[in-house]
């Protein structure tokens, strides 16, 4: 849906809910260590509870969107 705000994509960070959904989802651990490792030692990693080196900081608000009444 990003060209309807005019961008190019859209990026949704990685969390440690992304981390549960592969292990859930039966990628093998080792892999998933080196996709956690990757992340944070490149900033990309995403931790609500604290603030990030960009300043944002997770405000607790959720917005929910059913996709099926896109």
């Amino acid at each position: 849906m990003a060209p309807e705000y005019g961008a190019y994509m859209g990026y949704f960070p990685v969390d440690g809910q992304t981390l549960d959904y592969l292990n859930r989802t039966g990628r093998k651990k080792e892999n998933i260590d080196i996709i956690e490792k990757y992340l944070k030692e490149n900033e990309m990693f995403r931790n609500y509870s604290q603030s990030n080196n960009d300043g944002v900081k997770w405000t607790g608000d959720v917005m929910e969107l059913d996709l099926g009444s896109v």
